[in-house]
């Protein structure tokens, strides 16, 4: 499965509704950042594994 979500939230709604197993996500958007959002998808979905990138 692939998407696309502009900010943390939409990251979160993502991995809330399909079984992710790998996420890429930069640590700095808007909304909510991406520490913040990997840290309630990790409460969502234990098993998914985080790349957290800058820039």
């Amino acid at each position: 499965m692939g998407g696309e979500g502009e900010n943390g939230k939409k990251g979160v709604e993502l991995v809330g509704g399909e079984g992710v197993d790998v996420v890429v996500m930069d640590i700095e958007m808007g909304g909510m950042d991406g520490v913040r959002g990997m840290k309630q998808m990790k409460v969502i979905s234990g098993h998914t594994k985080f790349i957290m990138v800058r820039g």
